[in-house]
């Protein structure tokens, strides 16, 4: 139930339908844009979750997918993080 509800916010705050691997400036909108959902996840948790999720990735990518590839890198990240 929480993974949906963060699914539909982040799916709201993205703008662009279709993501690509892209230049510093477009990951620093996108970190933005979901740090607007996630106030308390530091911003270096989301860069690298972002990071991440496009190494996994070698074409352009939906919104819908990458929501998704995005979440399960980010609780991913989280355990590791908690880990250290």
């Amino acid at each position: 139930m929480v993974i949906s509800k963060a699914e539909k916010k982040l799916k709201r705050v993205l703008l662009s339908d279709y993501l690509f691997k892209s230049n510093n400036d477009d990951n620093y909108i996108l970190t933005r844009q979901i740090a607007k959902v996630f106030p308390e996840i530091p911003s270096r948790l989301i860069i690298k979750t972002i990071n991440r999720c496009f190494s996994l990735i070698d074409t352009r990518i939906s919104k819908n997918d990458f929501v998704r590839i995005f979440l399960d890198q980010l609780f991913l990240t989280l355990e590791k993080d908690l880990e250290v």
